[in-house]
């Protein structure tokens, strides 16, 4: 399932491609590819501090960097809506969470700091990712 691009437009956020299912916002490119952090795989390889955990996502809280940054990483495991809304399409709820992102974003409440997410479309519904800075 392609999904549509998530629209950042009105927003401080910018997004760019960053290897096969992945994109990156902002400047963080290059601080990711210094952590060997380059495509899919690499993000869903991680782990750290569980913070959070249900059945199909999971939260783990990284230290990344010389300046051991604090990132919080959530990995969604075939997590989607398929319902009237989403005109029975399996779209992931990652995608949906990023949207809402981008909405708090247009309205000036942008306190969360995106910088990278992923997802790969999968039978069963999907795996993705997405990493924010803590603040």
């Amino acid at each position: 399932m392609a999904l549509a691009p998530l629209n950042t437009s009105g927003t401080r956020y910018s997004l760019a491609e960053f290897g096969e299912d992945s994109w990156v916002f902002g400047d963080w490119a290059k601080f990711l590819k210094k952590q060997q952090l380059c495509d899919l795989s690499s993000f869903l390889d991680l782990s750290g501090d569980v913070v959070d955990r249900n059945r199909r996502s999971v939260v783990y809280r990284l230290k990344l960097g010389a300046e051991k940054r604090v990132f919080y990483l959530k990995l969604h495991t075939d997590f989607f809506r398929q319902n009237l809304r989403t005109l029975y399409r399996k779209v992931p709820v990652l995608y949906t969470e990023l949207t809402n992102l981008m909405h708090y974003g247009r309205a000036g409440i942008d306190t969360l700091e995106p910088v990278a997410w992923g997802h790969r479309s999968t039978p069963s519904g999907g795996v993705g990712f997405i990493l924010l800075e803590e603040l």
